[in-house]
């Protein structure tokens, strides 16, 4: 079925943005949303025997809602329940006296025979005199939650074979559903499956089922915990025993995601339900970004599990390699970056003029090219370059091999792309944005995966060679890669944007090309083209290295049962590594030859025989997480959402959230503000009875680091003892970020944690030359990176200094690398004007132009040119209003460069800019006087606007500072609003015809209805309608026009930009 989105409009610039899955059923659209409930849990009447009674009652009381609203009730997790509701409901809701705050529901995106090897887990020393017997006895008693997309009960990865009976605290159960049996599919090993979908009854045609259809839930459950499989392989890739981190362990398996969606509401439902149950460990695999803890599901349902001694590992996240995109970032979860492993799957691109480059691939089909070379071709600019559905023409690629750039749709779907447009192969290339990341996926048709370099020197051999071919060659599987780990691109990174002071990720652990159980009902690429079935498939994510330290985890709760999670989380982060099996440190794979960091991989890479003992942890105690959630000047009603208690007060809150007693130190050191942070730590003796730690430290060279005592000395098992560590940021130090360690070392014993330094900006540009000159260095190249691709800023250095953009950059540095003895000279050019291409979209990032005293480029320098440009327009027209003059200035705005070229994008070497990027286009002050048509909008157009947000009616009295308006007549949809408006001005001109112009967006089908516009009158207003409509089987991913009214004087131009995926969701696996 088509999907159809009718937008009333008479508006100058549209940004639509369409949801739709990729699913070509559609999702029924509701007027009433799903809402979490907060209650004042303590007072319910003694009348009402249950809480579920009351809130039901209560509900119904003040709603006209059905005793179908009620959707859960929440007993442990929470205090309140989830409800269907309309907005007016909502509002009655919030005036009621027991209702301390209601919150719209949330989405979360769901994010082996190598990997027990590669952590060791084949040789574990259990130490104290513990047999293996006796370990596997202990962990058959571990009880590993799942919550995910459902499990395949079939997979030999959940065969009970051999186990003990199911420990008789077990108080969970498996839940029948048509193509669901307990008695059949639950066994001494998967002891429980349940399904959780009252928050995403819309979210797809699934059975309602605990079974999976998607299969990332039996991947990650089968990581964790899955029994040991002989002969287990992606089509003989890998192949080998597969067995999950905790085999013994048993598995119970929350299904909570549908169509890879996943409505916080059943997050929570699934936490209430799972701690009842009794699990020791949970393995959440999902993410979203949320900004507050008490807001946050995934928060809730830890926190509540954290107090039942039940430890809760995140992933998180895979927006990497951009700063500050770390989720699940409470400090009571294990938060998982992801790193690859030593095994890895080459494959070899021979190109035509003999060069041999090295990928990887998973293909495992009939290779039809053989040895022979076959025509290789390059769709350069727009789509095609990203092999968009629709975007390659048949009868430039059929037959040939097609060079893919990553990135804007799944990996895999680009070969379906290549395959229906007739191509034979793929070479899929990495971008600056994905670096040298390669991650394996089993194609649908011959293809290798490249790096970013290899693809840059492709890509060069398509541009200058008049008949470029190629042949591959796969290379199966090899293992014991050199270096291991590398910590991956697509890893979700630091600094922790709730909290600065808590670093996160915690650690990282295996997350790449990781092989684990897979649904018999799915191809291993899940597109529906795909008819391969396999038992075990290949995928890489933070998702996969969550279900890792999840694994680890029941070990260690197997091995120490007593422990808290956070003596066990800190068990795993004081016992990490950071150095590769090359005794080198990190790599990050974002940026070649670059090193990693502290915001990357956390604590380091887990490490599982040393977490067994760890000799010193660090405990958090509730009163302690009460403490810090005050210091975030959260309200007593938020903490109370989060900790349940009602007899606590902030009077006695940390003054920094940074003196919560965890396991790293992050320290912020704010401009023009402190120099000295003191921060003291208690660490419990669990190693020998008799145990003397000394200090060593390794500080960030802008800091200097001082702990008290040098020496702890323990008497027995159980103590605890403090220390207390002084930072001091040294003088005239730039802002930047540094990392350094402190570890408290025995014979036996070696408890590291990692510090942070934080600034709250990056170090300038500048600053790079006073570094050289301070080293008596006499010139720089200032060389970019991915990150700032070909933006080049002139900045007035101390010394000689030429800047090059990151292609220039390369050539440099591969010339210092390969060349004895490089030699460099400067020759300065002075000034030139009419460059061309110009103007030209910068790549910049804001923090890089942050100076203490003034700031010289970026945002914050065009700013003040439209500034001026604006006052201009309002000299000619000073009666016109702001949005009047807005109008004007983003009407008649220009989007070709020069060279009558589209802008071009400096962020990616030949890539061209889109709306995304420029907007409606770059200012054009002369057309801004006369723009033809302007568009004003009124101030209750903007208060529907702001109720359409669900903002209560204090917060909207808050922006517009008024009291007479209701939000009864919002727009049902905060699109409606008319952006920048319906009122259309005119200048002079008494009469006006324009007619409509549309370049529709190659995956959609727009219309305008009417297509003349016919004025009369100066200030006369017309209204027109444009309808999209997204083409059938069209692939998630964005894509760009415009529509235009003319006539023979003007030009009102409207940039479209489309968007087409899963609502909510962006999953790469």
């Amino acid at each position: 079925m088509e999907a159809v989105v009718i937008i009333l409009l008479s508006t100058i610039n549209i940004l639509l943005f369409l949801h739709s899955s990729t699913s070509t059923s559609s999702i029924p659209i509701s007027t009433k949303k799903t809402y979490i409930v907060h209650m004042k849990h303590h007072l319910k009447p003694p009348s009402f025997s249950t809480h579920h009674r009351w809130y039901k009652t209560h509900l119904q009381s003040l709603t006209s809602s059905t005793q179908n609203s009620l959707l859960y009730t929440y007993t442990t997790a929470y205090h309140g329940f989830a409800a269907s509701l309309d907005s007016h409901e909502v509002e009655l809701l919030r005036q009621s006296d027991y209702i301390v705050n209601i919150y719209e529901d949330t989405f979360y995106t769901p994010q082996t025979t190598r990997t027990p090897e590669f952590l060791g887990l084949d040789k574990l020393d259990f130490g104290a005199g513990r047999t293996l017997p006796d370990f596997n006895t202990a962990a058959q008693d571990v009880i590993i939650g799942v919550l995910d997309t459902g499990v395949w009960p079939e997979s030999e990865s959940f065969s009970d074979l051999g186990m003990s009976n199911v420990p008789s605290r077990w108080r969970g159960k498996c839940q029948s559903a048509p193509d669901f049996d307990p008695k059949v599919h639950c066994n001494r090993k998967l002891i429980g499956a349940l399904y959780f979908s009252e928050g995403c009854k819309s979210c797809s045609q699934e059975i309602q089922s605990p079974r999976d259809h998607d299969g990332h839930g039996t991947h990650t459950a089968s990581t964790a915990a899955g029994s040991i499989v002989a002969n287990a392989s992606l089509f003989g890739y890998a192949k080998g025993t597969a067995r999950g981190m905790a085999p013994q362990a048993r598995i119970a398996s929350y299904k909570v995601c549908w169509n890879e969606l996943c409505a916080g509401s059943d997050i929570l439902a699934a936490f209430d339900r799972a701690i009842m149950d009794g699990v020791d460990v949970l393995s959440v695999s999902l993410s979203n970004n949320e900004k507050t803890y008490y807001t946050d599901p995934i928060a809730l349902g830890a926190f509540a599990a954290m107090e039942k001694g039940i430890v809760v590992s995140c992933s998180a996240g895979n927006d990497g390699p951009v700063e500050s995109t770390v989720v699940n970032t409470a400090p009571w979860v294990i938060t998982v970056g992801a790193a690859t492993l030593d095994r890895d799957f080459p494959a070899t691109v021979t190109l035509g003029n003999g060069q041999k480059l090295q990928g990887v691939s998973l293909y495992s089909g009939k290779v039809e090219m053989g040895n022979k070379l076959l025509s290789l071709v390059y769709q350069q600019g727009g789509n095609s370059s990203l092999c968009f559905r629709g975007s390659l023409d048949p009868n430039i690629v059929g037959g040939k091999v097609v060079l893919c750039d990553r990135g804007g749709n799944d990996r895999v779907a680009k070969g379906l792309v290549v395959k229906e447009a007739n191509g034979v192969g793929m070479i899929l290339a990495n971008t600056p944005e994905t670096g040298e990341e390669l991650l394996a996926d089993s194609h649908i048709l011959p293809a290798v995966t490249v790096g970013r370099k290899v693809g840059d020197v492709i890509r060069e051999y398509v541009k200058t060679e008049n008949n470029p071919t190629v042949v591959f060659s796969f290379g199966g599987t090899v293992v014991k890669v050199k270096p291991s780990p590398v910590v991956v691109t697509f890893s979700s990174r630091g600094p922790n944007a709730i909290v600065p002071q808590i670093l996160k990720p915690d650690v990282i652990g295996p997350g790449v090309n990781i092989l684990a159980a897979w649904p018999r009902n799915i191809g291993p690429t899940s597109l529906n083209i795909d008819t391969r079935r396999t038992s075990f498939n290949i995928v890489s994510g933070t998702s996969m290295s969550c279900p890792h330290v999840s694994g680890v985890a029941a070990l260690v709760k197997a091995v120490h049962p007593d422990w808290s999670p956070s003596t066990i989380k800190s068990a795993i982060m004081t016992t990490a590594y950071t150095q590769d099996n090359t005794n080198s440190s990190f790599h990050d794979s974002a940026l070649y030859g670059t090193f990693s960091n502290p915001f990357v991989h956390g604590s380091g890479h887990v490490n599982p025989q040393k977490a067994f003992s760890p000799g010193l942890v660090y405990n958090i105690r509730i009163q302690d997480h009460i403490k810090f959630l005050c210091s975030l000047n959260y309200t007593i009603d938020q903490i109370q959402s989060i900790v349940k208690r009602l007899n606590f007060t902030c009077a006695n809150k940390f003054a920094d959230a940074g003196q919560i007693n965890y396991p790293s130190f992050s320290v912020l050191f704010e401009i023009n503000s402190k120099r000295v942070v003191h921060y003291t730590r208690e660490v419990t003796n669990v190693g020998a009875a008799s145990s003397v730690y000394e200090v060593a430290i390794d500080a960030p060279p802008s800091v200097t680091v001082t702990v008290k005592p040098t020496k702890l000395v323990f008497k027995k098992v159980g103590e605890k003892l403090h220390y207390t560590v002084t930072f001091v940021s040294k003088k005239d130090v730039k802002p930047g970020n540094a990392f350094g360690w402190i570890s408290w070392n025995n014979a036996k014993h070696e408890a590291h944690a990692v510090v942070q330094r934080m600034g709250d900006a990056q170090e300038p540009r500048v600053e790079k030359g006073r570094v050289v000159k301070e080293a008596n260095g006499v010139g720089m190249i200032l060389a970019n990176t991915p990150e700032t691709g070909e933006e080049l800023l002139a900045d007035s250095h101390i010394l000689p200094t030429v800047t090059v953009g990151r292609k220039v950059g390369d050539v440099i540095r591969e010339y210092v690398k390969t060349e004895n003895n490089p030699t460099v000279v400067f020759i300065f050019g002075g000034t030139v004007v009419k460059v061309k291409p110009s103007p030209v979209v910068l790549g910049l990032k804001m923090l890089d132009q942050l100076h203490l005293i003034s700031i010289h480029k970026g945002p914050p320098m065009s700013c003040p040119h439209v500034s001026g440009v604006a006052a201009l327009v309002k000299a000619v027209h000073p009666e016109w209003s702001p949005s009047a003059i807005k109008s004007a200035i983003m009407t008649t705005a220009y989007t070709q460069d020069n060279t009558n070229s589209s802008f071009h994008d400096s962020a990616l070497y030949g890539t061209f800019s889109n709306p995304f990027v420029h907007g409606s286009g770059h200012v054009n002050p002369q057309k801004a006087f006369s723009p033809g048509l302007v568009y004003n909008i009124r101030i209750q157009d903007h208060i529907k606007f702001l109720c359409s947000l669900n903002y209560t009616i204090d917060q909207i009295q808050s922006i517009v500072k008024r009291l007479n308006f209701t939000c009864a007549n919002k727009f049902a949809d905060d699109g409606q609003i008319n952006y920048p408006s319906f009122s259309v001005l005119f200048e002079i001109n008494s009469n006006s015809v324009y007619e409509v112009a549309i370049d529709a967006p190659p995956s959609v089908t727009v219309t305008v209805k009417p297509t003349k516009l016919v004025f009369k009158k100066v200030g006369e207003k017309l209204h027109y309608t444009v309808t999209f409509v997204s083409k059938k089987d069209v692939k998630p991913g964005n894509a760009f026009g415009w529509i235009s009214w003319n006539n023979a004087k003007h030009e009102v131009r409207s940039p479209v930009a489309y968007s087409r995926m899963t609502p909510q969701l962006e999953l790469e696996t």
